[in-house]
């Protein structure tokens, strides 16, 4: 097509760490070896802003942008659907660049895909360039009287060199995600799918991931005398490296909770194995305890956690504040120092609420404010007496706090509950 002529010239955002829990002054430092090396779907598609790497992506229809130089790279592949047009459009609205445009396996090429890049060519006006278009585009858009409105852009050019080292970036990119795919599927393995059944009583979880692998983790543990421990924690850090700790510290505290169960030496066990392999800079903060089911006791210690929070008949939802430094912060001796063990009854209608920092730490998007341990506080004051209510509750105050936006941290919260006796069978 003589009027597409050739012209020359054309993953995320992830915080690093987290703020550090209870790591307190100067303590006296572990002992490290080598450091490592090296949510509801939306079948209207998902927009992004324009990143690098996905901006859009519906199951069918993908979108992804890199920049080479002061140009944006961006590829669409897959079937594209003339009633998404416009929402596939806005996907678009955070280029201000000059923009390479390539249709990789782009399906059916046809007349609604010529009015869509008509209307790229209306925004973007001659800083729109196609890479490479397919035979069957350049005859509709000479049918269409629009082949002179596009240029097409020459691989031999120095735009043409800038595509194709866009091109790789995004292969690898998607060799990442691919990987990370398969990690977060491991990763999901680590955690129960249902709420289990501890003797009589109800728990109640939910784990959202804000990327495809987070750090934080949970674990219920049946142990012999009628007693099971649990456990919830958080690796500071997201993506591969952190998956690898999870995996590690969850299997640590569970060989640990089978052998040693009592709290406080099998944090102090846990946080002399990990110590030598977790990398510099990364920290664990957990609470492990024991249910004995017969005395109703549960047993715990906190190391540098969020404070739990306990809720009782006639009585408002109150923190229980208790010591303990993280793991992988200080030596063994410092540690177990710091860890002060507490019980709690948990009688008929109790309920024990446990939670991760992204919880307490989402943001309003308008203002800016933290949704804090107030409002959480406030939500369960109004929860069920049961560990499915009081998780929900948490849950659905969050959300109209959110404004139903995406989080930027995991959010992780654990309930325990023993219904009272006329409740005991109802359904969680």
């Amino acid at each position: 097509m003589a009027a597409l002529q050739a012209r020359s010239g054309i993953t995320y955002d992830r915080r690093q760490s987290r703020r550090e829990k209870g790591a307190g002054n100067r303590l006296p430092s572990c002992p490290k070896r080598a450091p490592f090396q090296g949510n509801p779907s939306n079948t209207g598609g998902t927009e992004v802003s324009a990143k690098e790497g996905a901006i859009y992506n519906d199951g069918r229809l993908r979108v992804d942008v890199f920049y080479q130089g002061d140009t944006a790279y961006v590829r669409m592949e897959g079937r594209f659907d003339a009633q998404k047009s416009d929402v596939v459009a806005r996907a678009f609205s955070g280029i201000d660049s000059d923009v390479a445009l390539e249709l990789h396996d782009v399906s059916p090429i046809g007349m609604a895909l010529v009015m869509f890049l008509k209307g790229l060519r209306r925004r973007f006006g001659n800083r729109l360039r196609l890479v490479k278009p397919p035979p069957r585009l350049v005859e509709l858009l000479e049918l269409a009287g629009a082949s002179g409105e596009f240029e097409a852009v020459d691989v031999a050019s120095d735009t043409g060199s800038a595509v194709q080292q866009a091109r790789l970036r995004l292969e690898r990119a998607k060799e990442l995600e691919k990987a990370l795919t398969s990690v977060r599927e491991i990763v999901r393995r680590f955690f129960p799918r249902l709420p289990p059944k501890l003797g009589s009583y109800q728990t109640s979880f939910v784990y959202l991931p804000c990327d495809m692998v987070g750090g934080d983790f949970f674990g219920f543990i049946p142990l012999p005398d009628e007693r099971y421990a649990f456990f919830i924690g958080d690796v500071a850090g997201h993506g591969i490296e952190t998956a690898v700790l999870v995996g590690m510290v969850k299997k640590v505290i569970e060989i640990w909770a089978n052998v040693l169960v009592d709290p406080v030496r099998v944090l102090v066990r846990a946080n002399e194995d990990l110590c030598p392999d977790v990398p510099s800079g990364h920290f664990v903060t957990a609470i492990y305890g024991v249910l004995n089911t017969r005395s109703r006791v549960f047993q715990f210690v906190r190391a540098g956690h969020n404070l739990p929070i306990l809720i009782q008949p006639g009585s408002p939802p109150t923190t229980i504040n208790t010591r303990g430094i993280g793991l992988c912060i200080s030596d063994t001796q410092t540690f177990r120092k710091t860890l002060e063990p507490v019980s709690v009854r948990l009688e008929p209608e109790t309920v024990l609420f446990l939670y991760t920092d992204g919880l307490v730490e989402a943001r309003n998007p308008s203002s800016g404010e933290e949704f804090g341990v107030r409002k959480v506080l406030d939500a369960l004051a109004g929860a069920p007496k049961n560990a499915p209510g009081a998780v929900r509750t948490v849950m659905n105050a969050l959300y109209s706090f959110r404004g139903g936006t995406a989080f930027s941290d995991d959010v992780t919260a654990i309930a325990l509950s023993l219904p009272a006796p006329d409740n005991a069978g109802e359904p969680q």
